[in-house]
Order: structure tokens, then sequence, then C-alpha cells
């Protein structure tokens, strides 16, 4: 799907034929602006392989935003997330021995990383986490005030509608004052607290309303 925003910009779901510049580029971004989730300070490469993963699976979405031909802002979203870094891990197995290795010269970074794997892969039997989730959002601090990052979570939004979500789940650092100000102000709802990849976190329940 593309939707123009503005005057150059356009919103586009990326799939499988996306360019693997695309790709760079959100990581890139969510590396700066993200930076303090573990998943933000993996090697090189990984988020870059990990959202061109997504965007091959029926049940992810990755969205982007682009201006003459650059990403300005990305979302990720899933209706699985308990299995996803799993899958991922099989999918690449020798991708993803040659991260494991590098990460074991950063032990904090390691355990930060194995923290956030498990809690997603408890679910809701351990951890309370939903499956139905967004994953990450980022917006290009030189394109704000332009509602670039409204405009991806509506896409988002409807992206879960016509899958039969009715409600999906949001996790902000605590450290995240923008964000935790932007999903209240979308009408997201605090349902608790957790601790994922080693940071205190705010759950957030976004209820789908009806469009029309």
């Amino acid at each position: 799907m593309t939707c123009a925003l503005g005057n150059t910009a356009r919103i586009v779901t990326l799939d499988a034929t996306g360019a693997y510049r695309t790709f760079l580029e959100i990581e890139a971004l969510h590396s700066t602006e993200l930076a303090a989730g573990a998943l933000a300070h993996m090697p090189p490469g990984f988020l870059a392989s990990f959202y061109r993963y997504l965007a091959t699976r029926p049940d992810c979405v990755v969205v982007v935003a682009e201006n003459e031909g650059h990403v300005t802002g990305f979302v990720a979203g899933t209706l699985q997330a308990s299995i996803l870094l799993k899958s991922f891990v099989l999918a690449k197995p020798l991708e993803m021995a040659g991260h494991g290795a590098k990460l074991l010269l950063d032990p904090r970074l390691l355990f930060r990383v194995v923290s956030l794997a498990l809690n997603l892969v408890a679910g809701d039997k351990q951890s309370h986490l939903d499956d139905r989730q967004l994953l990450s959002i980022a917006v290009d601090p030189n394109s704000g005030r332009m509602g670039i990052g409204t405009e991806l979570f509506k896409t988002l939004c409807d992206w879960f509608r016509l899958r039969g979500a009715e409600d999906f789940e949001i996790i902000a650092a605590t450290t995240q004052a923008a964000a935790l100000q932007f999903y209240h102000r979308r009408g997201a709802v605090v349902v608790g607290e957790t601790t994922l990849g080693g940071l205190g976190s705010i759950r957030f329940r976004y209820v789908l309303r009806p469009v029309g």
C-alpha cells in the first residue's frame, strides 16, 4: 500500500521486494531514535535483516514514510510477537550465529538481548505481554511536526483492523518521554509496567475504534 503525505512524502507498506537500502535506513533510524533499547546496539546489519524478515511475514507489517527516496519514519507491528525472535533465528541460523559471536564481546548487551528474548517468548504465560504489538515506531527529528508519526500509527491501526484485531499492545521505556506522550495523545491506556530488555517500561493498550 502507498499513499501520499504532504507534498513529497508518502507512506509505503514494505514487502519482500523492498530494496535492502531501505531496510538499512530503517536500521539507522532505529539505532538513533530508539537508542535506549537493546536491539539498537546489535551488530550492524542485524536490524536491517530483522525488519526485512518481518516484511516477508503475513502476520507482521513494516511501514515507512519516504521523502525523496529516503526513509523519514517507520512503524512495525505483529500479530505474533512471542514467536518472532525464535522464528528469525531459525530462518537465519548462520547469520544469527555471527551476530551471537559478536555479542559475546559485550556481556551486558548479551544479557539485555537474552532478557528481551525470554520476555517475548514467554508471552501471556509469564510476562502477560500480548502477541498483538506495535513493535517499534520512529521518525527522523528533522521531519518532525509533519504528521508522519500520526500517519504511520493510523496505518498500523488499519492493518490490525483488517486482520480482525480489536486492540493491540504498546510498550515504551519509562525514559522515552516523547513516546509516552505520543501514545497518551493517541488515546492508549496504561495497563501496567514491565521490564523489557533490562529497561523499566510502561504497557499500553490501544483499542481500535470502528472506522466511520
